[in-house]
């Protein structure tokens, strides 16, 4: 079980259609923390840690549910004082 720190961009038809409240829930079910936000460019921003294979499995079932046309994944240091996974506004 390897830690995973990964920040994320989705596009496609990824605003209004609950998918930062989806994220959050799917996230959360899997022991993720980290947090989900809107851009004004319609894309969708995430920052999420926790085990790779959790992480893999959030991105999935995202990918099951919404019509995404585009993730851009970096791998990125983890950082300090997530508790939670959380909707950024």
């Amino acid at each position: 079980m390897q830690l995973q720190c990964q920040h994320i961009f989705f596009s496609g038809k990824v605003q209004g259609v609950y998918f930062r409240a989806t994220s959050q829930v799917y996230a959360r079910e899997l022991g993720l923390i980290g947090w989900v936000r809107n851009l004004a460019d319609g894309r969708v921003e995430m920052k999420v840690q926790g085990i790779s294979e959790q992480v893999e499995r959030l991105l999935l079932l995202l990918k099951d549910q919404f019509s995404i046309k585009k993730i851009r994944q970096q791998q990125v240091d983890c950082e300090a004082g997530f508790v939670d996974f959380v909707i950024v506004r």
